[in-house]
């Protein structure tokens, strides 16, 4: 009978070990948030991890909603020239808190990596090459949210390190100044530390590069510059956190200028090996994406082609989820920008289809949407690209030099050669060379009409309209359609509200930007 007894007692042992080796199972088929920083390969999947942060459909994406949404902040019109155009934005407003809450939320995956990367060990698992890249790349898209938060809402609070306690990571808002300065040192660490490209040419696959950074710290540099921060009326008068002290234009010059080739502006400056797409239809065909497969559209060399600086693309090796610009997303040209383009020009052809909607005269942009039958047709979004550097580059000669220099209009010249030249088989006649010995003012206008037509539908319009002043200037015209004048501009629109349930979940210590 005891051994008997014995026995029950030590199976019932043993049983309750098993089961407790069980529960305390470790697994090894799945990067744990301890195995993500122990090699470069586990590193790696941390920062593809941001790009999807940034770019995934209905998440950060919003971030960007003003410059993509056709009504609001693009184009001003959608279905019809009398479109509701107005900046009714509120601090309850619901796109306003996403956009906020998704550019910090990705903020704060990248602190997470900068902290979990620059703790690791320099060894057999990671060399001092790779782990500054892989900084150099998580500090570059934080420098990209920062950007957008600071074009966006002027000061606003710095995250620079993770966290996870609500009540440490509520902070009051920093001066636009300081949040200048915190970007620009992630954007010159990029600089210093990310390859020119990734595969030793093209195709490249969208990752944050050299010229990415570069890109980026000049359009910075010229954004700040602009009447949006333009002294204390950036925000109805109020300096404390918005106010830039001093204007770079100068700083954006010296960027601009280490990528282009002054005696040949339509190549970059070695080591970059950037150009102007000698057609630029090929900008808007450079890939589509089939199953999990990235296929290129147009040809096998080039795939998003030698024009993309720093692109939002579909690779899905970088990230998953797609953006989809669907039929109806599509807008039309308003009566403003109508009148800006040559409709017997090559670029009227290439972005847009007269024939939709062609009775009531509308011309729909063509490049957005690339089969009017489906609705998942994937689109690069280009942060940058080398037309865009040319046109900057025009703009700041002629703002440090208060008139157009030869440089100047040698970059303005050498995108409108690229439109007339066509697809190389017919050769247009519009848009002519700019004329020389134009004033400032002339001149001006000449760049934002050109960044008007080349940049249609590539979301730079609100921000470039805020930052050459045109949206204050011509507000009357932007703003009005078939239903006239909606009433004079309002500076507090340089900036948008604060979201009301982020300061009060901050217990009061950020502050609302005036006026709204």
């Amino acid at each position: 009978m005891k051994s008997k007894i014995f026995i029950v007692i030590t199976l019932a042992l043993l049983f309750t070990v098993s089961c407790e080796e069980f529960l305390e199972e470790t697994t090894y088929s799945q990067i744990t948030p301890e195995l993500l920083f122990t090699n470069a390969a586990n590193a790696e999947l941390a920062i593809n991890g941001l790009y999807s942060e940034f770019f995934q459909d209905f998440g950060d994406m919003r971030g960007y909603w003003p410059a993509t949404w056709g009504s609001i902040g693009q184009e001003f019109s959608a279905y019809s020239d009398n479109a509701g155009f107005d900046f009714g934005w509120n601090s309850g407003n619901t796109a306003v808190y996403w956009m906020w809450r998704g550019l910090y939320r990705a903020i704060k995956s990248c602190n997470t990596a900068i902290d979990g990367i620059t703790n690791m060990e320099v060894g057999e698992n990671m060399t001092e090459a790779q782990k500054n890249q892989l900084l150099g790349e998580a500090r570059f898209m934080r420098a990209h949210g920062y950007y957008y938060l600071l074009r966006l809402w002027g000061g606003v609070p710095l995250q620079e390190l993770p966290t996870e306690n609500p009540e440490v990571a509520a902070l009051p808002r920093s001066s636009a100044q300081a949040v200048l300065e915190f970007a620009v040192a992630d954007l010159k660490f990029a600089q210093d530390n990310l390859p020119v490209n990734y595969n030793g040419g093209f195709p490249d696959n969208a990752r944050a590069t050299k010229g990415a950074a570069t890109a980026t710290l000049a359009q910075m540099y010229m954004q700040v510059s602009g009447k949006q921060f333009e002294g204390n009326d950036a925000v109805s008068g109020d300096a404390n956190f918005n106010n830039i002290t001093t204007k770079y234009w100068v700083e954006a010059k010296a960027e601009l200028a280490s990528m282009i080739d002054e005696s040949n502006p339509s190549v970059a400056k070695a080591p970059y090996m950037y150009a102007l797409e000698p057609d630029l239809a090929e900008l808007y065909t450079g890939g589509i994406q089939v199953g999990t497969a990235w296929v290129p559209a147009n040809n096998q060399a080039k795939d998003l082609g030698q024009e993309i600086i720093w692109c939002a693309n579909y690779e899905p090796a970088i990230y998953q989820g797609t953006w989809q610009m669907n039929h109806w997303s599509g807008r039309y040209l308003s009566p403003y920008n109508r009148e800006r383009y040559a409709l017997d020009g090559y670029r009227a052809l290439v972005k847009h289809d007269s024939a939709q909607k062609a009775a009531d005269g509308y011309i729909v942009p063509k490049h957005i949407k690339r089969n009017w039958t489906g609705n998942n047709n994937e689109n690069n979004i280009y942060w940058a690209r080398y037309a865009g550097v040319l046109l900057l580059m025009s703009e700041a000669e002629n703002e440090i030099n208060n008139g157009p220099t030869a440089l100047a209009e040698a970059c303005l010249n050498a995108v409108r050669e690229r439109a007339r030249n066509g697809d190389g088989s017919k050769t247009y006649t519009v848009p002519a060379d700019v004329a020389t010995g134009l004033s400032y003012d002339a001149f001006k206008r000449e760049v934002w009409n050109e960044r008007i037509v080349e940049f249609f539908l590539e979301f730079k319009f609100y921000h470039d309209a805020f930052r050459m002043g045109y949206m204050e200037e011509d507000y009357a015209d932007i703003s009005s359609g078939a239903d006239g004048n909606r009433g004079s501009f309002d500076k507090k629109w340089n900036f948008l509200p604060i979201p009301n349930r982020e300061i009060i979940t901050s217990g009061g210590l950020l502050e609302q930007n005036p006026g709204h």
